[in-house]
């Protein structure tokens, strides 16, 4: 299985200047709600968070604090030969229906309302594609 890393750096090569830090968090939920509903089986197992504006991966938000980054790029600890065909098919079609919205309009379209526990678990995610 990938892991977050490994489908962040996917999806940030995506773009030719890079993604901002939270378009990248919500692109990420997207990717794993589409493998949960579609696939039934998660892209990675690294946990996303209900934050106040969207899903965080707080993996990929501690990367980004370690390495002082507000755009990214690439995931130096990503790598595409760890993705299924699928997985990129998912990624492709995520960032190709999602990728020029903004991260608030992102947000909005996939808005997770901050309720306890902080993790979203697989059929919260699944749930997204239910309502």
């Amino acid at each position: 299985m990938s892991s977050v890393f490994d489908v962040a750096d996917e999806i940030a090569h995506r773009f030719e200047f890079g993604v901002p830090v939270a378009k990248l968090n919500r692109l990420l939920f997207l990717c794993q709600a589409y493998s949960i509903s579609r696939l039934e089986r998660p892209m990675f197992d690294e946990p996303l968070e209900k934050w106040r504006n969207g899903p965080v991966s707080r993996d990929i938000n501690d990367w980004a604090t370690a390495h002082d980054v507000i755009s990214v790029r690439e995931v130096d600890r990503g790598s595409k030969s760890n993705l299924a065909p699928e997985d990129l098919a998912i990624i492709d079609h995520v960032v190709s229906r999602y990728g020029a919205l903004s991260s608030m309009q992102i947000s909005d379209i996939i808005y997770v309302r901050a309720a306890k526990p902080p993790v979203l678990s697989q059929q919260d995610i699944k749930d997204f594609f239910l309502h």
